[in-house]
């Protein structure tokens, strides 16, 4: 029996290569496959894919929808931006291929400056272009473009500060996609009555802090003053901002704190679009718009904001060519229907984003200064002639000019001998 096991167990050996050798034969199981890794637009898609709409909360003519993130942030990937960092603009020599400012952070950790920032000094008034993270203890150039009519400049230049408020959606959109910088001189145009009776400026800045301006939305800015404020889980990260039943931009934030810290120039920025829906129907003799459906306008404006969130389920996500200075990723975001937008990550997380629906009304209203005869395009004019002969047709023929175009032909007069 011991002479018959051993036998066996000697032939198992070849059994087994028999086994081996067998096309039929079961092959060991393959080792898995490594997960993909996660890129940065992996990260942005989901950060924005995971956003909640909140309940719209309404203050005059201003709704706002809050935005909500699941859970608590585990890392704040950059410090609140302008306005808590303490940075320091400083100007740049001229140069061909756009213009820039130096900024520098002398905090400990990296700063966030968002497009539309408005600062006013050195020769000329300037916006930012683009969302740009500035390192910690660096200074850094970002591009940046006129914010104040052509012949609004300073012979010397002056120490920059910062305005406290953003610029409306429209010229962020427009600096964003548009390589047009007479966008703001076109813009400011249409609002120089606004200014200050005393107030000189042919700049943003002028339009932004006058008292006419802030009237104009004053309520809703004191309503929204302590919204944000709330930590941990479940906290605020964002909002979409509408304007008399119009969607302005949809803004997501890294954390509640970066939300706090420029929730107030945001609020600040809205007063440009309601001023100007305003302003157009009073001037056209329309009923203002929604202004005695308050129900109806939260019903339509609840339904562009849910359609403006679920968008991005479909939305692309392009890399932006950066420089090398550039911290973090930069993202083009594309969605539906024109509508469109930016995004920065950082080491993985969402920093900022803001996405504006595709909305032709503003670029109706502001594509063409104010009139053909806007001073910034009379420039190459002899003696402003062509000007001074249309708005004196207008004039004639009993059509109302504006205050801003009545003091343009009263320059232009005293341009010409014997014309008063």
């Amino acid at each position: 029996m011991r002479h018959r096991f051993l036998k066996g167990a000697l032939a198992l050996p070849a059994l087994l290569l028999v086994l081996v050798a067998t096309p039929n034969a079961r092959a060991a199981d393959p080792a898995p496959a490594p997960a993909p890794a996660t890129t940065p637009a992996d990260s942005l898609r989901k950060a924005l894919g995971e956003l909640r709409l909140g309940v719209g909360i309404v203050s005059d003519q201003i709704i706002l929808f809050p935005l909500y993130a699941p859970g608590a942030p585990t890392a704040v990937p950059a410090r609140a931006g302008v306005y808590g960092a303490g940075l320091v603009f400083t100007e740049t020599e001229p140069k061909l291929g756009g213009q820039t400012v130096h900024v520098l952070n002398g905090g400990t950790g990296p700063a966030l400056v968002v497009a539309g920032t408005v600062i006013e000094g050195g020769r000329r008034d300037r916006m930012v272009r683009y969302d740009r993270l500035v390192p910690a203890g660096e200074a850094i150039e970002i591009e940046v473009m006129p914010a104040s009519m052509t012949r609004d400049t300073r012979a010397q230049g002056k120490d920059f500060r910062i305005a406290d408020f953003l610029a409306p959606s429209y010229l962020r959109e427009s600096g964003q996609f548009s390589p047009d910088t007479s966008v703001i001189p076109r813009f400011v145009s249409h609002f120089l009555d606004f200014r200050n009776p005393s107030d000189t400026r042919q700049s943003l800045i002028a339009i932004g802090e006058s008292d006419a301006l802030a009237d104009s939305c004053l309520a809703c800015q004191r309503s929204f003053a302590q919204w944000p404020l709330k930590a941990g889980a479940g906290a605020a990260v964002g909002a979409i901002l509408v304007v008399r039943g119009r969607v302005q931009s949809m803004e997501v934030f890294a954390t509640n704190e970066q939300l706090t810290d420029f929730v107030g120039p945001l609020l600040k920025s809205l007063a440009f679009p309601a001023a100007a829906i305003a302003l157009r129907a009073k001037r056209l003799g329309i009923p203002m718009p929604w202004m005695d459906d308050p129900d109806g306008t939260l019903a339509t404006s609840s339904a562009s904001a849910a359609a403006l969130l679920t968008s991005l389920g479909a939305a692309t996500y392009t890399r932006r060519k950066t420089d090398p200075t550039f911290e973090g990723e930069a993202f083009v975001v594309h969605l539906a229907e024109g509508a469109r937008g930016t995004a920065i990550v950082r080491t993985g997380r969402l920093v900022h984003a803001v996405v504006y629906p595709g909305d032709p009304f503003e670029e109706s209203l502001y594509a063409k200064p104010l009139t053909p005869l806007d001073a910034d395009d009379l420039s190459g004019a002899t003696n402003g002639d062509e000007g001074r002969i249309e708005l004196e047709r207008r004039a004639a023929s009993g059509a109302r000019l504006t205050v801003a175009e009545l003091r343009l032909l009263a320059r232009m007069r005293e341009r010409v001998p014997g014309v008063r």
